[in-house]
Order: C-alpha cells, then structure tokens, then sequence
C-alpha cells in the first residue's frame, strides 16, 4: 500500500474493505460470489408471441437463453453424476457455466445462436434501442400536453400562458379530485369539469395556482432542457413563454408529417432530383412523398430524431393565413417511434400525423396556429395548387430516336387524348425492351372498345394505320384467380421510348409523367380517364339503390405508392376529393387503393371519357342521392364572437319589425332570414362554434354593420377566400402500428400542403407533476427564477438581448448637441422624462454628474450598490449587473431584468436607434490603409524584380486587418455610426463583421483553413467585384457546411465527458487537503473557488484565510496587497478516497457548496455541450475572415482526451 499512489491505491482501499466485511460477516469469497439460485425474472419481460397465422410461436430470446440453461443443469443431476465420468463432469460444468454467463449476456450462447442475454438487451445494439432508454427513459407522461409556443412580454420570468382548453385538460384530474375532497361525488364532479361551471373554474384557477407544469424542449441534453413554470389561461392556441428564457431554454419548432405528400418545385438543369437510394425523378413542378423528399448528409442526431440537409435549389409549398408561397425548407428530419393518428375531415379526406403533433387551424383572433387535432375543428385546405409563373404546356417533344418506317411529328399536343394515351399504359400498359430495332408497347386487355380507341390514337401520331399485334394468354390479377387476357403489341419506338421516360417501369414503380402539374385541365381530365378505364373500379351500390337513385363506388388501385398519392393529387387539382388507404392483396401483398366520394363521381360523370362499355354505363347510370350534399364550412369562432354575431343579426330582425308586424313582404322575408340564422348560430354551449358556409354567406347578404369591424372583415375575407376551403375533422382514429413521422422545418412559415390539399404544423410539450414531491420539486428548484446561472461559467442565463441591449445602450449614452440641464433630484428628471419634456439621451446635471435622463431611469431600477450614473449599458456590463443583482438579491432578479428589457424595448423604437444614408458612407481611413499596404507590397515587387509571392502578400495584407478593425471601431464611435453601436452595444454583429460591412474583409480562408493571398478590398455596402465575391464564397460555404455538420462534435465530445466524470461525485464536506492550483488573481476561472491556504501580504498578514471563498471583493483587496496569485482549491488535487469532497469542487451556480450526494462531474460535462456547439458555429459567423479568433473542435479533444501515447 505504501507505493500506490492515486487510482491504484483507491482500488486496494476498495479490494480491502471488501475482504473485510467478507470476514466479519463469515463468508467465503466462493459462497460470496458463486451463484446457486438462478433468478427468474417474470413473463412480461420475457414475452412469447403467436405469429399472424397462429401456426407458430414467435419466443424472445430470453426464454431461449432459460431453456439452454435448464438442459444443461438437468444433465447434472444426482443419479447421472454418480456414473458419469469426471472428464464429462468438467465438460459439462463448463457448458453450464458458459450457459448462465450467456444468460447473463457476459458471452456467446453455448448453441451458437444469436440469442441476446440481460445485458444486451438493456443496453440494445444501439443504446437508443436497449430496454434502459426506449422503455423506461421514453414511457409516455399521462398528464402531458403539446401547443406551439410563442414569446408575450408581459410575463414575468417564472410565468407562461396556456390555452384555457389544455389547461381544463391538463388539470382535470386535479379539478376532480379537489371537488370530490370538497364533498361532492365523482359523478358530479365530473359534470361540473365537463361543464366548465363557475365552481371548477375557481377551483381550476386555485389548482393552477399551486401546480406548476414543467414546460420540455426535446431533446432534454441537460437540466436546463425542462423547466417549471407558474400558468395561467389566454383563449388563444398557443403556449406563450417570456421572451428572456428563449435564448437559454433552446425553444425551437418543427412540424411532423406521415407518408403525406408535399407540393415541390427542383430548379434543375439537366438534372434529376436527387432522392434518397438510387431512385431518381426528374421533376420541375410535382409532388414528392415526406418518405422519399430529397436529403443529403446527415447534420445531427439525438434520441429518436435524425436530421438531414435539404438539397439546393427545392422549395416547398405553404399557406399562412391564406396567402400561398414557394418556400425552401431548411433541413429534413426523421422521427422514429411515433404513434401516428390517421385524421378524417367531412370530406372523407385523411391526414397522417403523429400522435402528439397538431394540425393549423385558427386562434380566438383568426391568426393561424398549431394545435391538436379535436372533433369539430376546421383546418384549411388549399383549393388548387397552382404555381405562379408557371405557363401550361401544350406540347411536347417526342424522343429524338429512328421510328424506322412510321413517320411520326415531332412534337404532340398535350391534349386529352394524350391524356388518355399515357393515362391507359400506366395503368395495364409497359414497355417491352426486346431488339434496338423491336422496342415495343404492350397493353393487356379484353375490352375492344379501348383497345380499338388506343390503336387509333398511335395510328394518328404515325400518321398511318399501325398493325395490332393481340396475344391471349393467362393472367394472375390482385384476387389471385387466374384468368384469361390479351396482350397487344405495337411497334412504335418513339412512343416506347415516351412511356418510358414518363411513367416508370414496373407495376411497383409507375407514376403520373412529369410534367402532369405544367398541363391544362384537358389533359389531366384525359389522364384521369385512362387510368380508371384500365386498373380502375366501378361498382353499383346495390344497398343504396333506389328508385330516384342508384350509388356507386369508383376507386382506382394499385402498387405503386408513388402513384397512389400522385392520383390523390390529380383529383385535388381537378377539384376532386379522394383519399388513398393501404390494403393486402390476397396473396398478402401491400397495395393501394384511392377511393373518390360521391360528390366527385357527380362531377366525373360530367367530365369522364371512358371507352370502357360497363364503365361508362354504370357512371352514366349514376344517380346521386337528391338530398346529398357536401357541407362546407367555415373558420370556428368563440363562444365569445358568436354572441356577439347572434347580437348583430337580431338587431338587424328588430330593425325589421320582429317584435312587432313587419310592414311589407320584404321585411317579414329579412325577419324570417335573421330568425333562421339566429337558431343557426346558437352554439349550444360550446366553447367554440363552426358556422356551414351557406349559413355564413347568406348572413353576409344582411349587410350587418358589425362588419366594419376589423376582426369581423378578417373573418368575412377568410370564408370568401376562394384559394383556401375550410374543412371539419369528423373522425380521429390511431393507426394500429407505430412507425416514422417525417418533418420538413420551413420558416417563416414552418406548414406544407399534402398531397389533398390540407396544411399541417408544428407543437411542443408541456407536462403537470403528479406528486407532492414532484409539485414541491418543481416550485422548489426548477423555476427560472431558481436556476439565474450557467452552470460552466456563472453567468446570469435570463438577459435581455437584440433590440432591448440597443435600446439601453442608446438610452445610456450621452447626445451630442444638446444644451445641458440641471436637475436636484432624480425624481424631477424622471418626471421630466415621462412628460417628454426631455430626451433620453440629453445630457443633465444630477446633484454635480454629468449623466442622460435614460442613465437616471436604467438607475432607479438597479439597488441603489449597483448605480453607476456614467456607465453606457452594453451587453458585457448588463450581463455583469444581472450577475451580481442575482447573487445578491435574487428574489428581485426577475423583476429587475424585465424592467430593464420594458425599457430597452421602448428606446430601441426611438428615431436614434434607425439606420440613415450617413450610415453608408465610406469611411476614408479605410482607403488610407489599404493605399499604403498596395505601396508596400509594390515595394516588395520592386526589390525583387517584379515578383511577389503569395507568402508576401498574405504577410502585407495580414497587417492592414490588424490595423483596420481598430480604424473602423475608432471613426464609427466618432461618426456615432449605427454600425459601429451594433457591434460595441453587443445587441448585434461584432468589430470583425463590422469590418466586412463597413471596412473590408480583406483576407479569407477556403476551405481548409489556408489563406487565399487575394484581398478583398471592398465591403457589402458598395459591393464586391465578381472575383472579390467568388473568393468569398469559399468561407461562406465553409461557415454554413460548419453550421450543419460540425454541430454535432461538440454533442459527442459531451457525451464522452460525461462519461469520463460519471463517478465525480461529493461524497463528504472537506477532505482536508492544502493541495490546489495557482491562479494569477486576474484569473476568472480562480472565482467561487476556495482558498487552499492562507494568503498574506508582504507584512505577513493574512489578506485571504483558508477555506475562503474567492470573490470579486477577495481579488480586489489581494491586488491592493500586492498578491499577484492565489492558490485555489480545485477537485483535480482532492484527496478525498471516493469522488470528491464539497469544498474542493467550490461553490456552484446556486451560489452554495454542494451537497452531498451532488453529481458534479456528469453536471459540469454536460454544460459544455451548449459553449461548444457555440465555437464550431463561429465560422458560420465570421465567414472565414483570416484572423478571426477561434479554437476548432481538434484542439478541444487534444487538450481533453488523454493521448495515445
């Protein structure tokens, strides 16, 4: 023991103890350690499962492992150990033996089958995957819900606002429960919280006032991920959160979407769009499922999520608040694991979306918002996807290939009947690849009529009767029946060569031809004709048949995903309804099959060119039911508009005579109308009411007053609004299977419109704590309010930021010009300053300091220690005020930063804080400095007979950005250049971004970090030239690629760290030790820390004890003793036996030592993750200017990791 020394010895410290308590205990190593009753853990974790058929057993791999062991141990019985010979004895110990440690998952099974012991099954292949984190890590919260979020700067830092229907929701058991303690059954208690009486009302706002919900941002990295908050209601649909706990709480939105297809537009040049595999569609203009949108590199991945870079060049269609727009996503992620809900509207039209995920519909103030799919909502739908700017096509280049003796155009119309054409051979046609001079179109039918119809069609492009080659031969359709049909051949290589560029190859992969979204009506009418005379269906309803009408069915199937959602599509710019479902064939393949509602098989019997003779006779046949009727509807309004409307329509019947006999026939019409109305907008009670269209059209012709008003015209345009319908969720059913959502991000938008035309979004999850332990936890330590600082660097997490720094600091500093005031007393400038008789930034006297009004008022607002009547507020001296506000008062911290961010608010909207023309002059030093660098680097050309390296010119121009940032920073603080208040307010950019703007960015790096040796020597305002701009580009390229790709080292550096210092524990309060670091005492890292010795002066006095905190205070007293270090405490040099002890770790951000039981080291390793992500993203902000400062995530792990050698 006495030549251990650090791990080494804590292990023989470990190895003793255990050894002793073996022997005080009195038993031996191998009774100690050897297993004599294997545990049986129970059935649940161990499932067996029948198969589909019920004609085997599905048996998971533990049971397997169980069995292995039960066979070996009953071949070592008594009876057969007693004549079983000692060899064969040892054989099968050891069989045994290798049997429970592959139980265990210490080894292979001794089968030599893949069989998955205990361990391996809780950690899983990917830890994602294990028993730990997907079964007990990700079980689901009763009490949750999801609603987008959205900043309200009214609230104070511990506060948010929920939608009152998710509140009701969230706290209903609460609700229950509190009226059942009050006496009251539970029956009634759960009529008064359906109800909304007044009594649960107050008993709702009473339960909120001492539960708080804990708001998550997912991924939770670390604990500042969820955090508690005190709630109260608003009417709208969204989760307002105070705008200062943003920035730190990392709130972000994305939206979820299933097997939905999405409009897209690829800007291509000769190109395909590049989708994931080897598959690859040309598109201009089309639809693309969310399972096969275009993706390139994987940018991150956390829990359950994977997110990929969106190619160049795509945008997306979206809808917010009814206005249509082409926007580019910003990536594309995968959600795995998701309960996926299939949403129904009156229409029969399906949504896919996940579980917790919402749909758009409108707030309380018509303004568009997430929530949560609900019976009876309406959710836009966009009526046609049209492109602006996009010219139909009428006609169409036929491939350049030797027809042989068929003298076709080169060129066809785009027409119905080519429509038809491609329409039919997508659905029983191909293309047969035999000989280059035999490629031929093949098409399997029994019905004459289109094949007569399809031979005079090809005979019109060859401009000669074409010979139809028909073949019978047996067939094997979806039934599974076998059965007779003819194939027939046409030998027609330009059209082969058609088919095959446009509708795919093979039953699985066919698809509607490219350009199907660039064509007029003509031809998608003609194309939608030709695939329901092919694999389409049409059925008389014999139960709904009457004498005054006769229903039909009318769907098309198929194998092919892509088509299935692509017709979905052609039906929606046809203005059709239909909706595609997945169904088994009888053989028990997966196919798909797209069913039209009645109303369209209405218009279809209008529109429909069927060659097919039953096909056309039963459409033609069709009656539809006289009282059948799509509904159509409007945006719901609240309980509270609706009243209001019922009020406006009954006055308008008063001013009509309705309480007394209506003078003319007219009026008596006008009463009856109001009446009607008035019944129809009664609401019944509810919360939120959905008026029918019809309804809302005819209370327009009213011409009621009320719609002057804003709100009310708002609503007015939205039901007229012929781009976008409204229509009602009748139906929410979840699929039966759990499976992937797929989410485009698309700001500013963040919607897409599917393939029927519907728009979905994007939520976030909010959580209420059950317990009483919990609720305590939650009010007790997770509060904003209780976690003011960083855990890496004590700085204060909640400052206000952007325009409210730019507000303050322009408030703070003195206007040059104005006359100078005297004031006595603070009091007097305030009230001044409230009255406009004086300027924010005028200069004043108070009391002999010279100071501005805005200074006095930031003052007042500060504890009277921390007032500074001279101090211009920047980011860098707020930031340090709140720090030393929360250390010392920080019950006030939240009060005194809103108060501050209200202030900065309204100064950041005064006529100063606007950029003007004088901005954007160009400052002279610049040109000056760039001048003598070109004469030096002239004068190096010279010396060396006329030649300069690239060394020589990096060297030169390396000098002029040293020399020009300061330039640039000294004239714009002379000039008061706004600019120049941006950076040195920190409200926005910085001196080197200020130099690309304003000065020059002079030298950049490419991607490899070498310095390109051409200066650029112009900046953004007066624009580069195309070699200054293209030079650029590589930094820029750098910045974003860094962006995307370099986001997640830091994730993985942490996550190494973390488990590095997993066991940096505190165990006990002092371990004693004398040992620490030395710190020069303008050292940061030295504060909060604990003196290891006693520090004295040259005297000998003791300026700093030992075991004193080491304080702004504590170095300020040391620099005027003259100590020029200290040496501090630090857990690197405890000698505590097992983790570390409280006061070599120091005090945390709660301003206190830790306790015992504190995991420091996974704490302090995770709060890395957020600084670190920060650095890989500086290039992105720098755009790879040579010279900007900066440490690659190389350096980091060089100096983390311990080296190889």
């Amino acid at each position: 023991m006495g030549n251990l020394s650090g791990v080494k010895k804590d292990d023989a410290i470990k190895q003793i103890k255990y050894l002793k308590v073996l022997k005080e205990s009195g038993i031996t190593p191998a009774e100690a350690y050897t297993i004599q009753y294997l545990p049986v853990i129970p059935p649940l974790f161990r499932p067996i499962y029948p198969t589909g058929d019920n004609s085997n057993m599905r048996v998971g791999d533990i049971n397997n492992l169980y069995k292995q062991v039960i066979l070996v141990n009953e071949g070592l019985g008594d009876k057969v150990l007693d004549v079983m010979p000692d060899e064969e004895k040892k054989s099968l110990r050891r069989e045994l033996f290798g049997a429970v440690k592959a139980l265990q998952g210490l080894d292979k099974p001794v089968s030599g089958k893949d069989f998955k012991g205990f361990i391996a099954a809780i950690k899983g292949d990917v830890p994602k995957e294990g028993f730990f984190q997907s079964k007990l890590l990700k079980k689901q919260q009763d009490i949750a819900g999801r609603a987008t979020i959205g900043g309200d700067p009214s609230l104070e830092l511990d506060e948010i606002k929920m939608p009152e229907d998710m509140a009701w929701t969230l706290y209903g058991p609460f609700i229950i429960g509190e009226l059942v303690r009050s006496g009251m059954k539970i029956i009634d208690a759960e009529i008064e919280l359906k109800d909304r009486t007044d009594k649960a009302r107050s008993v709702l706002l009473m339960v909120m006032k001492d539960r708080p919900v804990l708001l998550n941002r997912a991924p939770t990295l670390h604990k500042f991920n969820i955090m508690a908050f005190k709630p109260s209601m608003h009417q709208g649909k969204t989760l307002l959160i105070p705008p200062m706990v943003m920035k730190p709480y990392g709130a972000d939105v994305d939206g979820d979407s299933l097997t939905n297809s999405v409009y897209c537009t690829y800007d291509f040049c000769g190109g395909g769009m590049p989708f994931s595999g080897d598959t690859k569609i040309r598109y201009t203009y089309g639809l693309v499922n969310l399972r096969d949108f275009p993706r390139k590199e994987l940018i991150s991945e956390s829990e359950n999520k994977e997110v990929y870079k969106v190619p160049e060049n795509i945008k997306v269609l979206t809808v917010w608040n009814g206005k249509e727009e082409w926007l580019r996503p910003e990536n594309f992620s995968v959600h795995k694991n998701l309960k996926i809900n299939e949403v129904v509207t009156n229409t029969s039209r399906t949504i896919h979306c996940s579980d917790d995920h919402s749909l758009v519909t409108v707030d309380d103030d018509l303004d568009y918002v997430k929530s949560k799919a609900e019976l009876g909502m309406t959710i836009p739908r966009l009526r046609k996807p049209v492109k602006e700017g996009i010219e139909c096509i009428k006609e169409i280049e036929l491939p350049d290939v030797d027809n042989g003796k068929y003298k076709m155009p080169d060129v066809v119309a785009v027409d119905a009947t080519l429509g038809y054409f491609t329409g039919a051979f997508i659905g029983n046609g191909w293309v047969n690849n035999g000989a280059e001079e035999k490629t031929a179109i093949c098409f399997a039918s029994n019905e004459k009529p289109v094949v007569d119809f399809l031979e005079e069609i090809i005979s019109v492009y060859c401009n000669e009767k074409v010979h139809t080659n028909s073949v019978a031969s047996t067939h094997t359709p979806f039934d599974g029946k076998e059965c007779l049909h003819t194939k027939h051949t046409w030998y027609v290589k330009r059209l082969a060569c058609y088919l095959r560029e446009n509708i795919g190859s093979g039953a699985r992969n066919k698809h509607l031809p490219r350009f199907w979204m660039h064509t007029d009506e003509d031809f998608r009418w003609g194309l939608l004709s030709g695939l329901i005379d092919t694999d389409g269906a049409i059925c008389l309803n014999t139960v709904m048949r009457t004498r005054k009408s006769i229903q039909v069915t009318l769907n098309y199937t198929t194998t092919s995903r892509v088509l299935a959602y692509e017709i979905v599509a052609l039906a929606h710019t046809l203005n059709l309804t239909a909706s595609a479902s997945v169904i088994k064939t009888p053989k028990g393949e997966e196919c798909y099959c797209v069913n039209f509602t009645q109303e369209s098989i209405g218009v279809m019997q209008r529109k429909l060119v069927l060659k097919n003779t039953e096909k056309n006779k039963r459409v033609a046949d069709y009656k539809p039911n006289r009282d059948y009727k799509r509904n159509k509807y409007t945006p719901r309004l609240s309980a509270h508009r609706l009243k209001e409307l019922r009020a406006a329509i009954y006055s308008e019947a008063k001013r009509h005579g309705v309480n007394k006999k209506p003078k003319t026939d007219q009026e008596q019409e006008i009463v009856r109308r109001c009446m009607r109305l008035y019944e129809i907008v009664g609401g019944n009670g509810k919360s939120h009411f959905v008026i029918p269209r019809p309804s809302a059209l005819n209370i327009f012709d009213l011409n009621l007053d009320i719609f002057s008003d804003s709100f009310w015209a708002k609503w007015k345009n939205m039901v007229l609004d012929e781009n976008v319908e409204w229509e009602l969720v009748s139906e929410i059913k979840p699929l039966p299977f759990i499976t992937e959502a797929y989410d485009l991000t698309i700001p500013p938008a963040y919607t897409m419109v599917t393939e029927s035309g519907m728009v979905v979004f994007d939520t976030m999850q909010v959580h209420v704590p059950v317990s009483e332990e919990a609720r305590r936890e939650a009010l007790d330590k997770m509060l904003p309010s209780q976690n003011l600082f960083s855990i890496l660097d004590k700085s204060p997490h909640y400052v206000p930021s952007g325009e409210a720094i730019f507000g303050l600091y322009l408030g703070t500093k003195e206007r040059t010009g104005a006359s100078l005031k005297t004031y006595q007393n603070a009091g007097d400038v305030i009230k001044d300053l409230d009255l406009n008789r004086i300027q924010a930034t005028d200069p004043i006297l108070l009391q002999n300091i010279r100071t501005t009004p805005g200074s006095v008022k930031v003052n007042m607002v500060l504890p009277p220690e921390f007032r500074d009547y001279n101090r211009v507020i920047t980011k860098k001296t707020l930031s340090e005020i709140l720090r030393q506000v929360g250390q010392k008062y920080p019950s006030d911290y939240a009060r005194i930063a809103k108060e501050l961010k209200d202030l900065g608010d309204t100064w950041a909207f005064s006529p100063e804080a606007s950029l003007s023309f004088k901005d954007f002059e160009l400052p002279d030093i610049r040109n000056k400095i760039l001048s003598d660098a070109g004469r030096t680097l002239a004068s190096r050309k010279m010396q060396r007979m006329g030649r300069t390296s690239p060394t020589d010119i990096i060297d030169v121009y390396a000098g002029v950005q040293d020399k020009l940032i300061p330039a640039l920073m000294e004239e714009g603080r002379r000039k008061e250049n706004k600019f120049y208040e941006w950076a040195v307010s920190g409200s926005r950019g910085n001196p080197v971004q200020l130099s690309s703007i304003w000065g020059a960015p002079v030298l950049v790096t490419d991607l490899q970090d070498r310095v390109i040796p051409r200066p650029i020597k112009r900046n953004f305002i007066e624009g580069l030239t195309p070699g200054e701009y293209f030079t650029s580009l590589y930094g820029a390229r750098k910045g974003i690629t860094a962006a995307k790709t370099e986001v997640q080292l830091p994730g993985a550096l942490a996550k190494e760290l973390t488990a590095s210092n997993v066991d940096l524990i505190v165990t006990i309060a002092d371990c004693g030790t004398r040992k620490g670091i030395d710190f020069d005492i303008s050292d940061r890292d030295a504060l909060d820390r604990l003196a290891a010795i006693d520090v004295r002066d040259s005297s000998g006095n003791v300026l700093v004890g030992r075991n004193s905190i080491i304080t702004s205070r504590v170095i300020d007293s040391l620099k005027k003793g003259g100590v020029l270090t200290i040496k501090a405490r630090s857990v690197t040099t405890c000698e505590a036996l097992k983790g570390v002890c409280a006061s070599c770790a120091g005090v945390q951000e709660n301003g206190r030592l830790p306790g015992i039981g504190e995991n420091i080291g996974v704490k302090h390793s995770m709060s890395l993750a957020e600084p670190l992500t920060q650095m890989a993203l500086s290039t992105k902000h720098t755009a790879g200017i040579a010279g900007s400062k900066g440490m690659g995530m190389s350096a980091i792990k060089t100096i983390l990791e311990m080296p190889a050698s």
